[in-house]
């Protein structure tokens, strides 16, 4: 059984690469994470988890500017609002956080803290083009 066929929302993570996860595979497994999953669909509205290459360029652009330490374990979604929803999942404790993201519950493992943005589209342009 792998890691997202322990959520409620199996289609959504079910291309993710936490999900891929078989248990058993890794004792980083805690079913907090699972309930944390579960919790951030129904908090952030998510809609679906679309496809590395269908994102628009500004969304690479904006992961782009953000900090290598940073970005671990990404995770991008829709909300149903059509906002854009980026997750991250840093091991590092010690990183500074980009402004526009605030700390959740740990979603990828307890070893890990996860942070999250939610963003319009015309927000993410402004932000990759300095007004922001």
């Amino acid at each position: 059984m792998r890691y997202y066929e322990l959520t409620r929302h199996k289609q959504i993570y079910s291309s993710t690469y936490w999900g891929a996860f078989e248990t058993g595979s890794n004792d980083m497994i805690d079913l907090s994470i699972i309930n944390n999953r579960n919790k951030f669909i129904d908090i952030y509205n998510i809609r679906q988890k679309p496809r590395v290459h269908n994102l628009p360029r500004y969304i690479w652009e904006y992961v782009e500017m953000l900090p290598s330490d940073f970005i671990d374990h990404l995770e991008i979604y829709i909300t149903g609002n059509k906002e854009f929803v980026i997750l991250t999942s840093p091991y590092s404790w010690d990183i500074d956080i980009p402004k526009h993201f605030k700390q959740i519950d740990n979603m990828y493992s307890l070893n890990s803290k996860s942070f999250v943005f939610v963003s319009t589209r015309s927000n993410l342009k402004f932000i990759v083009n300095g007004y922001l």
